[in-house]
């Protein structure tokens, strides 16, 4: 399936070779920072309906420890109205946790991306299968939409001070939004996991946190109620840090990527988002 990246308002094909890190962090994040919002919030199920979604892993189920990206990728495909089908046996998918036990039954429990799963679940294909250190499909499925051209469905942007500005301009323009965040780890490499982004906080022209929701943050609860959090920002030597995110500011944001609504947009409406948001953002630094 072809990719797409967002840069600078213009939309150009994307390789599988850019996506990051596979995601795969296993540990209890608790309860979110001490930080409230001081901006102003801009919610996605405000604007565009619809209410968030927060898969979470199960302390039974030993086969989904390192499936927080296929949670992500559950969430949204729960609210961009795709994850909705007949799996097969007369059963419908009808919210993200059902979406998410079905990746579960279908992937091995290791690390993944969010737009893996996205293709696998619109064609019934994985671009990292047969990858070392990524999830496999190790039964087969999949493949609810392959008749969808897929052309204006993702968006991605990787590595950039810029994370938050696109955060901001897919919320706007109606895309469900997952963000990879990574922290390194003691053996020189990183953790990595992901999170559902349903919300941004904006003062001033400056975005001071992020509205959640997080596979990992009651996976200790058999049924955990859905829950949505927020998290202060800071940017630290061009990267975007989550502040007292698991009792660390170590965690930063490597990868955002953006899951069309049904039905697909065109290219026009991210771009006019992103016209949007830069007037708005214009117009504080004028008033200001």
């Amino acid at each position: 399936m072809e990719r797409i990246i967002l840069i600078a308002c213009v939309l150009i094909p994307l390789g599988t070779s850019a996506r990051g890190a596979p995601l795969g962090y296993d540990g209890l994040i608790g309860a979110a920072g001490g930080a409230a919002p001081a901006g102003e919030s801009f919610m996605l199920t405000e604007a565009f309906g619809g209410t968030f979604a927060d898969a979470e892993k199960d302390p039974y189920n030993s086969n989904d420890n390192q499936m927080c990206w296929a949670a992500t990728a559950a969430n949204i495909l729960q609210w961009t109205g795709w994850g909705r089908v007949d799996d097969g046996t007369g059963a419908v998918l009808a919210d993200a946790d059902a979406i998410f036990d079905y990746f579960v039954d279908h992937w091995t429990d290791v690390g993944g991306m969010m737009s893996v799963g996205w293709d696998w679940w619109f064609d019934g294909t994985s671009s990292t299968q047969g990858r070392a250190g990524w999830s496999q499909v190790d039964v087969p499925g999949g493949g609810f939409h392959a008749g969808v051209d897929p052309v204006h469905l993702y968006v991605r942007f990787q590595e950039t001070s810029n994370l938050l500005w696109a955060i901001d301009i897919l919320l706007h323009g109606g895309y469900g939004v997952g963000a990879a965040i990574y922290r390194p780890n003691l053996s020189g490499g990183l953790y990595g996991h992901s999170l559902t982004v349903w919300g941004i906080d904006v003062l001033d022209d400056d975005y001071l946190g992020l509205w959640v929701s997080d596979s990992d943050d009651a996976k200790h609860l058999a049924d955990p109620p859905d829950a949505l959090r927020y998290y202060a920002v800071q940017l630290v030597a061009g990267r975007w840090h989550l502040q007292d995110y698991a009792g660390t500011d170590a965690w930063y944001l490597g990868t955002v990527e953006g899951l069309a609504m049904m039905p697909e947009p065109s290219a026009t409406t991210v771009l006019l988002a992103c016209a949007a948001v830069a007037t708005v953002r214009r117009r504080r630094k004028s008033a200001s």
